[in-house]
């Protein structure tokens, strides 16, 4: 069991220096993701292994499986990220990309409005925005939140002097920033160094916060991890088996007959040992029509998620259940089950002709049972 401190809290007197922070690493993220997207186009060696969500490892998959090249998949967890990097390698990092970010043409502030914006954009010079950072202000602002990090074990309050601050509002920046510098330069030296060669071969490696998952590697993440990242970083392999790992909602398995990823859902929650409310009841004083709808959402994202209909119908079925559990009524659940898949054309997915009579039989009984 892992223990971390949570150093933050609702209504706190740093939470508006915190919120501006977060609107400038989110920014300085985006330019970096921009800059890295160019760099790709002219070389064909990806730099930013930052995802967000479950897509852009599926897409990954779905290149690997059209070539029929899968070779092997693993993944790696930064187990002290959160409680063993020092702070001057987090500022320095974080410094490096901030510094990058900006420059004296278009980029000489982050602006925004509110704290409550959802992203913040660069400009040439100072708007009528209420919030405008220049390069120096953003470094200030995040350096004095580092070095200021406050939590409380009953009276005793505490200050964090190691680690990445969990908790914060700019944490999963800090944490993704931090990693993507010494990614960067790790890849950027390959290139330089002319082997391009070995920096394509993480063209298909994302990682989300301190879980990484490199695919068809080759073996040169495990090669070179001690090297690629700063001091005090401890990465532990998760799987054994190089042709079977997981990733955020995904589950991936290399057919070695086919040379392909089959991609299932996977989700720890399942290896519990005790029930987990998971959807919202018809019972309940949610509308009916919202709980019917969570429904659908979730038959998109496993849709999106599984490439074999075996597992998608296994999936489906569990969650039918579950739904019918809270109330849900079986004919309605069908009726908006296959209108759905009708029109959002799921079925020529799994290469199944969309005649409705047939298939509304056919997974009607599938589901009884």
């Amino acid at each position: 069991v892992k223990f971390r401190f949570i150093v933050s809290g609702v209504g706190t007197i740093l939470k508006p220096a915190q919120k501006s922070c977060t609107l400038i690493l989110k920014s300085v993220q985006a330019q970096h993701k921009f800059y890295c997207d160019l760099l790709y186009n002219f070389t064909g060696a990806k730099r930013m292994w930052i995802t967000n969500n479950f897509i852009d490892i599926i897409n990954s998959i779905d290149k690997i499986n059209a070539e029929k090249s899968a070779h092997d998949t693993e993944s790696y967890d930064f187990s002290t990220l959160y409680t063993n990097l020092n702070h001057d390698s987090l500022i320095s990092n974080i410094n490096w990309c901030i510094n990058k970010a900006f420059n004296n043409h278009n980029r000489k502030f982050i602006s925004f409005n509110s704290l409550s914006c959802k992203s913040a954009f660069f400009s040439s010079k100072l708007t009528n925005k209420k919030f405008n950072f220049d390069f120096k202000e953003s470094i200030i602002l995040h350096t004095w939140l580092v070095h200021n990090t406050y939590f409380k074990c009953g009276d005793i309050t505490l200050i964090q002097k190691i680690g990445v601050p969990m908790g914060d509002n700019q944490a999963p920046y800090q944490a993704n920033l931090v990693l993507y510098k010494d990614e960067f330069v790790f890849i950027e030296n390959l290139c330089r160094k002319k082997k391009l060669h070995v920096a394509k071969l993480f063209n298909y490696t994302h990682r989300f916060l301190d879980d990484i998952n490199p695919k068809n590697n080759f073996g040169y993440f495990e090669r070179y991890k001690d090297s690629i990242y700063s001091p005090g970083l401890v990465i532990n392999k998760e799987n054994a088996d190089n042709s079977r790992t997981s990733m955020l909602e995904i589950d991936m398995m290399i057919d070695s007959n086919s040379n392909t990823f089959t991609t299932f859902l996977y989700d720890k929650r399942d290896k519990f040992g005790f029930p987990i409310v998971k959807y919202p009841s018809v019972k309940s004083n949610i509308h009916s029509t919202t709980v019917y709808n969570v429904f659908l959402t979730q038959v998109i994202r496993y849709a999106r998620v599984c490439n074999d209909l075996k597992y998608f119908l296994i999936s489906l079925k569990s969650l039918f259940s579950t739904m019918e559990s809270k109330g849900c009524k079986r004919h309605i659940l069908l009726k908006k089950l296959f209108k759905f898949l009708t029109k959002k054309n799921i079925l020529q997915k799994y290469n199944i002709l969309p005649n409705f009579n047939v298939t509304y039989f056919t997974l009607s009984h599938y589901l009884k049972t």
